[in-house]
């Protein structure tokens, strides 16, 4: 009899952060490991991930960590959770180890990476491996917008579980897209117990993603018509946008680069493997591109990533990328929800720059990725007996449990589940263990720059503050002797733009007003001789927010620190002060 568990610690009802755990026997095996990147890292959280107690926990009976489509979207916890299983094999694509190889060796965000080679094994299509005598794992190819993806047929006893993340179901004779999708029932012999597949953003669109995913056009009659510097910005999971630019580059013979070791990496296999045929591609080092003034330069992240690379060039502190005049400029990525602000922004910033002309995507081009078709299409030829949508929103796996009872398949039979909650299928029966009883801990980790932390309420609410109006950072160095601030300096992040001649203004005013009135403040909380250092900061801060509330409209997190001098002086005699600069002086 086939008996075994299945539960999310990350990806339901919400994008991102997807992490699915099979349970066999005692055995786990990880189904992705995913990560979200926030918009803003003004609040101090720049990722987050699935919380890993229960690998933790358990590490002893972890099989592997299976990844389909190599985006980072689906890997990028792996840097956090690979300090916990180090030597547990990561099982994924060619091009996906790779890809994960060298997103460990050049990611300077993680240092312990440069010295960490990751246990990686690469699965061939149609190639079966054992694992423990157990469980066969076999994979099958899948085209989508990383080109190479693959998807995993777990079969033990009689009955196999078919695992999908990404796909496209090809409707046309583009060998581009010569998956094996349709090799799977010769591989589980037609015995397709249950079947986990992403829902994807497409979920609305009523039609194959083939050929509705079309964007050759789109950068033809760009190339056609700039003569200057071409630069676009592009997702790095995206390497059918990248392979598309790259052809064209080569029948316009126009010089091309890319700017992310990673990706170039990734490019280079591609074509060295003829996965990609370019034989005369004008590939250039990024570092001699500035050479040539009509050129392609692709800028390649994911997406948090990139708008900070975007802000650098604009800024002009990019030795290598500069705006000229009348060059072009792409955003190559279609709006991502919480990043249309900052994505406006920045696009706004950038026409503004030389004359340059700003070009964004078609809105009836679409992700390379599934739509209603494609799902109703592999639940018709696969005919499972059980489905459990993963890797999205609630209200699309409601959608996706209707799109696919239009197959006549069961709507008792797609199991919706959330995060934490355990299916148990025993002797073809399920049982679903709500969460409170799962005792799977399922709350997110926040990554800053010196680690991963749980945040709790108040601290959410001081991160909210700072992304909506961010932060000063205030350091005063007082006479504990003579009760007097003797150096005074404060630094504001996030809250304006400092390069706005009003707003530099303004921050002298309220530098000149603060100056007078500290010694003020610090007179009030003497208390027989000693200082009440908690009401000199609460004061201090109400005085800080009310000047820029009157100023800015603002209400930024207020960060104090206060140094004795008498005190340090006794313990470091050759201490010397040295104040922050706010970067109004720099």
């Amino acid at each position: 009899m086939i008996n075994f568990q299945f539960f999310c610690l990350g990806g339901q009802n919400e994008k991102g952060k997807c992490c699915q755990i099979l349970n066999v026997d005692d055995d786990i095996y990880i189904l992705s490991c995913g990560i979200i990147t926030p918009p803003s890292i003004v609040s101090g959280i720049q990722k987050k991930i699935p919380n890993f107690d229960y690998l933790v926990e358990n590490k002893e009976r972890v099989k592997g960590i299976f990844i389909g489509t190599s985006e980072y979207k689906q890997f990028g916890g792996l840097e956090y959770l690979v300090d916990v299983l180090p030597n547990v094999p990561i099982y994924t694509s060619p091009i996906g180890k790779v890809l994960i190889t060298s997103f460990f060796k050049n990611d300077i965000l993680n240092k312990k990476s440069n010295d960490f080679v990751p246990n990686i094994v690469a699965l061939e299509p149609l190639k079966s491996v054992m694992i423990d005598g157990k469980m066969q794992v076999t994979t099958f190819r899948t085209y989508n917008y990383f080109l190479f993806g693959i998807g995993f047929v777990f079969t033990f006893g009689q009955k196999s579980i078919i695992y999908f993340d990404k796909f496209i179901v090809p409707t046309s004779m583009n060998n581009f897209f010569n998956d094996l999708i349709f090799e799977i029932n010769k591989i589980t012999k037609n015995n397709n117990y249950l079947l986990l597949t992403s829902v994807g953003k497409n979920i609305n669109y009523p039609s194959f993603a083939t050929p509705n995913y079309g964007i050759k056009d789109f950068f033809d009659n760009i190339f056609s018509n700039e003569k200057n510097q071409i630069i676009i910005a592009l997702d790095a999971s995206n390497l059918y946008y990248l392979a598309v630019i790259a052809k064209l580059c080569t029948g316009y013979s126009l010089p091309f680069c890319i700017i992310d070791q990673t990706t170039n990496d990734v490019f280079s296999y591609l074509v060295k493997n003829k996965i990609i045929n370019l034989p005369n591609l004008p590939w250039v080092d990024p570092q001699l591109i500035k050479n040539y003034k009509h050129c392609v330069v692709i800028i390649v992240a994911y997406r948090q990533k990139l708008i900070q690379k975007l802000e650098k060039i604009i800024s002009g502190d990019d030795q290598n990328i500069q705006f000229h005049d009348e060059d072009a400029f792409v955003y190559a990525l279609d709006t991502e929800n919480g990043f249309e602000k900052i994505e406006s922004n920045i696009i706004d910033e950038i026409s503004k720059l030389q004359k340059v002309t700003t070009y964004r995507l078609p809105k009836d081009i679409i992700e390379l990725s599934q739509c209603q078709e494609d799902h109703k299409f592999i639940v018709s030829l696969l005919k499972p007996k059980y489905i459990i949508p993963i890797n999205d929103l609630y209200m699309n796996f409601v959608k996706y449990e209707q799109l696919v009872t239009t197959t006549k398949f069961k709507s008792n039979n797609v199991l919706l589940i959330d995060n934490g909650q355990i299916v148990k299928f025993i002797n073809d029966q399920i049982e679903k263990i709500p969460i409170k009883k799962s005792n799977i801990k399922i709350a997110e980790q926040n990554i800053r720059s010196h680690g991963y932390i749980d945040i709790h309420a108040s601290h959410l609410i001081e991160s909210q503050q700072m992304a909506s109006d961010g932060c000063v950072l205030i350091s005063l160095l007082i006479d504990r002797q003579e009760k007097k601030i003797i150096k005074f300096n404060y630094n504001p992040v996030g809250v304006i733009n400092l390069l706005n001649e009003k707003n530099k203004q303004k921050l002298v005013e309220i530098n000149t007003i603060l100056n007078n009135r500290m010694n003020e403040i610090l007179d009030k909380f003497v208390d027989q001789n000693n200082l009440l250092t908690k009401k000199l900061q609460d004061e201090f801060k109400k005085e800080v927010i009310k000047l820029y509330q009157k100023n800015f409209g603002k209400k930024p997190l207020i960060l104090i620190t206060i140094i004795y001098n008498n005190s340090i002086v006794q313990q470091k005699k050759n201490w010397i002060w040295k104040p922050l600069k706010s970067p109004l002086f720099l």
